[in-house]
């Protein structure tokens, strides 16, 4: 159908994390990368084709103490 399936956006998304915080935190042993991925979501705007180059956009929010 000439566009990417919706599971490749966490493909990409991973890709994006993992330069990021390789410049941020940069380690050489990434079995220690001080991180833990707690929730990911997608809000799909429109198809992506093969082709299309992409920019992709992360940032940090600060995670807020919660009362149980």
């Amino acid at each position: 159908m000439g566009h990417v399936n919706n599971a490749v956006f966490f493909t990409y998304f991973e890709e994006g994390r993992k330069a990021f915080f390789s410049k941020i935190l940069p380690v050489s042993d990434h079995s220690i990368f001080p991180f833990i991925l707690a929730h990911s979501r997608c809000d799909y705007l429109q198809p992506i084709a093969m082709d299309t180059p992409l920019l992709l956009q992360l940032w940090v929010k600060k995670n807020e103490p919660q009362a149980l």
